[in-house]
């Protein structure tokens, strides 16, 4: 039998018994308290894994023309001029 947890009751664990809703607010908490190390780590991350965009890229096309058409709805002044 599984043992609620003594903060939340939650029953769902992870295989090294930390209680999964528990440490997902946990997370949520650190990434907001620390948006500019949760930024940095993106961007490496982003830099090391450059295949997985392009294939994302390539295999959803539609949501990349959905993505684009919204900024640039949201960002007239800077469609015309990128910089």
């Amino acid at each position: 039998m599984i043992k609620p947890c003594k903060k939340c009751g939650g029953i769902e664990k992870y295989k090294n018994g930390r209680c999964i809703p528990c440490k997902r607010e946990e997370s949520r908490r650190w990434n907001k308290a620390n948006p500019e190390k949760v930024k940095e780590q993106g961007r490496r991350w982003y830099e090391a894994n450059p295949e997985y965009h392009r294939r994302w890229r390539e295999a959803n096309p539609e949501k990349v023309k959905e993505y684009h058409r919204r900024w640039r709805e949201a960002n007239p002044k800077k469609k015309d001029n990128p910089t």
